[in-house]
């Protein structure tokens, strides 16, 4: 399992409640398995990829951007 972090300039206090919300960043680490993300020290929520399932690991690269909508 993969654990990504963000810290935004303007932290956010809670996850959105509105779709549409895209973090980018830079990924310190290729994916070995079901992944997740956390911005801002919230709560970890799993990344799902363009099949809507769990990522398998190699689907999110070192030194990539990812794209995470929230």
């Amino acid at each position: 399992m993969s654990a990504y972090t963000v810290f935004n300039a303007i932290p956010m206090a809670a996850l959105p409640t509105t779709i549409g919300v895209v973090q980018k960043f830079v990924a310190n680490a290729t994916n070995t398995g079901p992944s997740t993300f956390a911005p801002d020290g919230l709560a970890a929520a799993p990344i799902f990829g363009l099949g809507a399932g769990q990522l398998q690991g190699n689907e999110i690269v070192a030194e990539g951007i990812v794209v995470k909508r929230i």
